[in-house]
């Protein structure tokens, strides 16, 4: 289930361990950052950030815009 923009921050933060909160933090920051430059700016695997973008992505959270060269989450 989506979370909604109405929902307070302090929820959405409850949802996600510290790490899972660093991942998606960076990639606003970085939006067409590869994983595993990610994995290396949070101080995480590749795997743990492939992890938590499948996880963000069943959430609703993060959704891939372009092709593989080219994407960028949003």
């Amino acid at each position: 289930m989506p979370i909604q923009d109405s929902e307070p921050l302090f929820l959405f933060t409850q949802k996600f361990a510290r790490g899972q909160l660093k991942i998606i933090c960076a990639i606003k920051e970085h939006p067409k950052m590869a994983q595993s430059d990610i994995a290396a700016l949070v101080g995480a695997g590749k795997i743990t950030v492939q992890n938590a973008i499948v996880r963000f992505k069943e959430m609703g959270i993060l959704i891939r815009h372009g092709s593989n060269k080219t994407s960028r989450w949003r």
